[in-house]
């Protein structure tokens, strides 16, 4: 299960249409004659844009450094754990409160755009790094987090699903009354290598 995917929406300012006086010079201001100024409607829309255009450059320049401020936290590892293989440390990050802040705040940033107006119900974290984010960000959203853990370490009723590892099959079970029917889920991890265990769930 996972959150379905829906097309951005862009909002477009709208231009004020009215019709230059007679004799006047073509502008997106509408003079007054009374008081030679912009009729107010269209001076504060004026403004308005203004302020939204210069805040959304800004808050986009804020996230695109808050991104490459977690990035850089990255270490890497050559040849780890087999030969060929550069593994990616996440666990630097949540060292620093800073850096764990900022990575929360670029998957909220990044579950708004993908789903603008389709909202997850709730925050399904997979065993066992998916821990380490699932809570949290569910918190933030004020949604409720689901863990899905290993076969036999989880009480009462349960779902179990198999899946196909490169070594063999495993076992994974989430508690039966969990999660509802019909409930938009959006499914939280650190990796994604065959992806058999997100599919599998």
């Amino acid at each position: 299960m996972s959150a379905p995917a829906t097309s951005d929406s862009v909002v477009e300012p709208v231009a004020n249409n009215a019709t230059p006086q007679s004799g006047a010079a073509p502008s997106t201001l509408t003079p007054d004659a009374s008081r030679g100024q912009p009729t107010p409607s269209t001076a504060g829309a004026a403004q308005l844009t203004s302020q939204s255009l210069t805040k959304n450059t800004e808050d986009m320049e804020q996230m695109e450094q808050t991104k490459q401020l977690v990035i850089n936290a990255l270490q890497y590892h050559q040849d780890w754990p087999t030969p060929g293989i550069n593994f990616i440390d996440i666990l630097p990050i949540f060292r620093s409160p800073v850096l764990f802040a900022s990575l929360l705040d670029v998957l909220l940033h990044q579950i708004e755009e993908t789903f603008p107006s389709n909202k997850p119900e709730v925050i399904v974290g997979l065993e066992a790094r998916g821990f380490l984010f699932g809570p949290t960000l569910a918190l933030r959203l004020g949604v409720p987090f689901v863990p899905v853990r290993k076969s036999g370490k989880m009480p009462g009723t349960c779902f179990t699903e198999v899946y196909e590892k490169e070594y063999g099959k495993d076992e994974f079970q989430i508690q039966a009354d969990s999660i509802q029917r019909g409930q938009k889920v959006l499914i939280v991890d650190d990796i994604l290598a065959t992806g058999k265990f997100q599919i599998a769930f």
